[in-house]
């Protein structure tokens, strides 16, 4: 089926393509943002560890000796559920990927920003009103980035 799925940083992903034909004799290609994923031939593929790079759409390509069939695609979008934020010291952290075009985030982010290099940055003295989920996306990147700010006094 297809659809978004959204990753918790982190945690592992596995996507499973079910084919059934005659005769039986199915191989497997699998697909990021139109590439091919070099050695994964199997009807799973496996995201170890998730992080901004693994954001994309992803496709499996089941074929026999009769022909081939693409699979739906799956848009997988990363979480960073309880993204902690020292109120007292800057943040940056890359959580992406690079977007020449950069990032939109709703709402925006305050005193802060998604770099077109994928970093958060964020300005010290934030307080608890800047907790909460922001959304960032790009023109570049087949994927949402979500973002669920926690600020912390060190």
């Amino acid at each position: 089926s297809s659809g978004d799925l959204i990753a918790d940083a982190g945690s592992n992903v596995t996507l499973t393509v079910t084919a059934s034909s005659d005769p039986d004799d199915i191989t497997y290609v699998w697909k990021k943002n139109g590439v091919i994923i070099p050695g994964e031939t199997s009807n799973t593929l496996t995201l170890n560890n998730v992080s901004g790079d693994d954001i994309g759409q992803y496709e499996c390509i089941p074929s026999n000796s009769e022909g081939s069939h693409n699979s739906s695609i799956i848009q997988v979008d990363i979480n960073y559920p309880g993204f902690k934020v020292d109120a007292l010291a800057d943040t940056s952290v890359t959580i992406a990927p690079s977007a020449p075009s950069g990032y939109t985030c709703t709402p925006p982010i305050p005193q802060g920003e998604l770099t077109t290099s994928g970093t958060l940055i964020i300005s010290s003295g934030l307080d608890t009103s800047a907790e909460g989920e922001y959304r960032c996306v790009s023109d570049d990147v087949n994927g949402i980035v979500v973002i669920s700010l926690d600020v912390v006094a060190s």
